[in-house]
């Protein structure tokens, strides 16, 4: 046979490749991957059921019963409806007024994921950090502000006067100005304008500045002390006398309203957190707020009933009266540093001197950095001629209360009685100062 003429060879059979696989092996393999998935997410699913979320929790051991009960509740709230924000900032304002900022930050940056329109999440970060980073806290201000936008003026205003406390002037007037841009009438903003162009030596327009927040109850005072010092600079005594004259007319400016710090103050659970805020309440003269903390207060610490019995009796003076009831209160509360320094006062008042002494003298022990208990205590001592050891009460108490006038005014008279002249002459004018401020 001729070679050139062979029949040609079949052509080999083609390997088929996972492409070429038949339409049901194909069906088949998705269908494992399917089941395979399902298995996976099933495992995932039991795990999640059985441990849920992974929440911050800080060590529950030693705590009030009543936190720990607070905090259990929190987490398990958050177990059943993971995906809500509101849940998750629950806990962290919970652990946040309790000092756990770790944990709390935490809490705030899984809110602020789930929830990312909302200032109020990074802004209650910022006061989480405030005590434990500084640096963290600022940023987180900033990030509240840059969020709120132009919908609400205070986390930028605030941030301003934070830059201005750090010396980050440049930065605070770039926020100022996206501020007065927002918000051009704003007495707030036209304090802090004021006193950035003061500080750059710009008097005529820090004054124009200052004429749009010396009428609001929030600046009034404050705009009139930055008048004084401006006119004073600029040697203008007319001026300086119609802004002193008017100063001494003006009250205390109100603080501008913070509603989420109020409402973290309100997650703190401990006797002492709800005494100090009848305190502040009682201050500022918010009496409505006042009957309901009292009496939430009462209902969830039975015990404090009379120790604001005490108190009020104290008020309208009826000392017999006052001392009765806060020896209940100090009975059914050994260690309640209010109820002894309130019963101490009481005893004082009656001249019941060496009582009102041994009071005092426990209140500081259980808390030695009780201001109010080592000023009471050094006032007792003084009324016992015990010269030396009431001056010593009266500079822990200057220590404890560096911004109390009546703190430095009591210990000038106690250095006054020493024959320290020049020491007590010193804090009566630096009492006379924090008067005025």
């Amino acid at each position: 046979m001729n070679k050139n003429k062979r029949l040609p060879r079949r052509p080999a059979k083609a390997i088929k490749t996972s492409s070429e696989l038949p339409i049901k092996s194909r069906k088949k393999r998705w269908i494992r991957y399917g089941v395979y998935a399902l298995v996976v997410l099933a495992a995932v699913a039991v795990r999640f059921w059985l441990t849920g979320p992974e929440v911050p929790t800080p060590p529950l051991t030693d705590l009030d019963p009543a936190l720990v009960e607070e905090i259990e509740n929190a987490r398990a709230e958050i177990w059943e409806s993971p995906r809500e924000p509101e849940k998750w900032g629950r806990l962290g304002m919970l652990l946040a007024a309790h000092s756990y900022p770790i944990e709390a930050v935490q809490c705030f940056e899984h809110a602020e994921v789930l929830d990312p329109a909302s200032w109020k999440w990074p802004y209650l970060r910022s006061i989480a950090q405030e005590q434990s980073d500084r640096a963290a806290s600022l940023d987180a201000l900033s990030q509240a502000a840059e969020t709120a936008g132009d919908d609400e003026p205070f986390p930028r205003l605030l941030l301003v006067e934070r830059l201005m406390e750090t010396g980050e002037r440049d930065e605070a007037e770039q926020h100022l100005q996206i501020a007065l841009r927002h918000w051009p009438e704003h007495p707030r903003a036209h304090l802090n304008q004021a006193r950035l162009l003061s500080q750059r030596g710009n008097a005529q327009a820090a004054l124009a500045a200052l004429n749009k927040a010396t009428s609001d109850r929030h600046t009034r005072r404050t705009a009139h002390q930055l008048l004084i010092q401006i006119h004073r600079r600029l040697g203008d005594d007319a001026a300086t006398s119609a802004a002193l004259a008017r100063l001494e007319e003006l009250p205390p400016d109100e603080a501008w309203r913070d509603r989420w710090r109020e409402a973290l103050d309100g997650f703190r659970i401990s006797k002492g957190a709800y005494i100090a805020r009848i305190n502040e309440l009682a201050r500022r003269g918010d009496y409505d707020r006042l009957a309901r903390t009292t009496a939430e207060t009462i209902e969830r610490f039975p015990e404090l009933a009379h120790l604001v019995t005490g108190r009020e009796r104290l008020s309208r003076g009826d000392l017999v009266g006052a001392e009765r009831a806060l020896r209940e209160a100090v009975e059914l509360d050994p260690k309640s540093v209010d109820a002894l320094v309130s019963l101490g006062e009481a005893l004082l008042r009656q001249d019941k001197i060496a009582a009102a002494v041994e009071s005092f003298r426990k209140a500081t022990r259980l808390e030695p950095m009780h201001g109010e208990a080592y000023l009471r205590l050094g006032q007792a001592l003084a009324k016992q001629d015990q010269q030396q050891e009431s001056l010593a009460s009266f500079r822990s108490a200057v220590q404890f209360m560096p911004t109390s006038p009546k703190a430095h005014r009591a210990l000038a008279e106690a250095l006054s009685a020493v024959g320290q002249g020049s020491a007590a002459e010193e804090h009566r004018r630096h009492a006379e100062r924090l008067t005025k401020e």
